[in-house]
């Protein structure tokens, strides 16, 4: 399970950030960034505000981490909790039955 979830959560992490970047990329070319930091300081009366993406890129990349990490331990503790309720009760069979019904006759 913890090989398994460690794969599962690198390939969401390495997905979410590439996302962010061409998600960045594409609001900084077509103006988006520059209309929302004019917007920002006009509302807030601000003297200048500036966004920054390398910041944002970090600090994403620490949360994104620190949500890997999490995730992996908590697939592995729920898999261990899973099997330990399976071994004390048993566990559940599921038995499947095959009925043949004739089609009726005409």
């Amino acid at each position: 399970m913890f090989k398994i979830s460690v794969l599962l959560y690198a390939c969401l992490y390495t997905a979410v950030l590439i996302a962010g970047v061409l998600l960045w990329n594409a609001a900084q070319r077509s103006g988006l960034v520059e209309k929302l930091e004019s917007f920002i300081t006009e509302v807030g009366s601000y003297e200048s505000w500036k966004i920054d993406g390398m910041v944002i890129y970090q600090r994403a990349r620490i949360v994104g981490l620190v949500l890997a990490t999490v995730g992996v331990a908590f697939n592995v503790v729920m898999a261990i909790m899973f099997n330990l309720i399976s071994d004390l009760t048993g566990g559940v069979r599921v038995t499947v039955l095959e009925d043949e019904r004739r089609p009726p006759a005409r």
